[in-house]
């Protein structure tokens, strides 16, 4: 946590990217700092602790834009595999346009997004780096 602190503190107007965002620490810390962040978190059970977590600490929710997506190198569907004894171990299994379906048998489904197709529209005009 110490890292993050002292990055945030170094450049105070940075937002925090959290790509896996699994249980929510660290937006938890960036927003308690009065800064902005994105999570995203493709396996379901993972997002909606979450957002129980924001939801429960007061003022953090406007801060923290969350996003049940797995990030990938294009926009296409994702099968998640969770991991034996560890959720945070979900891993992405294949993706491509026949991974389709629902939640079933220990393998979950969601949509796969790049960074742009999420982002572009919360970044401040005059802020993107390419």
């Amino acid at each position: 946590m110490k890292p993050l602190v002292k990055a945030l503190v170094a450049f105070p107007r940075a937002s925090l990217v959290d790509i896996g965002a699994n249980i929510v620490l660290y937006r938890l810390q960036a927003a308690a700092m009065n800064r902005n962040s994105f999570a995203f978190e493709p396996f379901k059970p993972n997002y909606r602790r979450f957002c129980h977590s924001i939801h429960t600490n007061k003022g953090f929710n406007n801060r923290i834009k969350r996003f049940n997506v797995a990030v990938m190198h294009e926009s296409t569907n994702v099968k998640l595999q969770p991991g034996w004894r560890n959720q945070g171990g979900t891993r992405v299994v294949s993706y491509g346009k026949d991974e389709t379906g629902k939640d079933i048998g220990g393998v979950a489904y969601t949509l796969g997004v790049t960074l742009d197709d999420r982002m572009i529209k919360y970044l401040p005009k005059g802020q993107l780096f390419t």
